[in-house]
């Protein structure tokens, strides 16, 4: 480093140097971190977001079953059929619970461990 008064170079410490040297590595180490916990949020938001989507998917197709047919549909399997739902096995649980021809049926989706 040099003196802006004498022109003359001032020999760093080697604590000096060792804590010029660690600031820019702490502030990598800070941005890795901080960026490793958003990729896991985001990941778990869009989770959360996909099984609600597919839960009201799956309600909004029985509504339209019952106001095409005038019946809920006893099974998931009829919505996939000739309503077009599409579920992804390996990846959600649906509970499809029929309760009777004019009572809206019971639907819990949920995302399998490891995902």
């Amino acid at each position: 480093m040099k003196n802006i008064w004498t022109g003359k170079r001032k020999k760093l410490s080697f604590y000096a140097v060792r804590f010029c040297t660690a600031i820019p590595l702490m502030i990598f180490a800070a941005a890795a971190v901080i960026a490793a916990v958003g990729i896991d949020r985001s990941e778990s938001a869009e989770s959360a977001y996909m099984t609600s989507s597919l839960r009201q998917n799956i309600v909004r197709a029985a509504a339209m079953c019952y106001a095409a047919e005038g019946a809920y549909p006893e099974e998931l399997s009829y919505l996939e059929e000739n309503y077009g739902i599409t579920v992804n096995e390996e990846k959600y649980t649906v509970h499809y619970s029929f309760a009777g021809s004019n009572i809206s049926p019971e639907v819990t989706v949920t995302l399998k461990k490891g995902y």
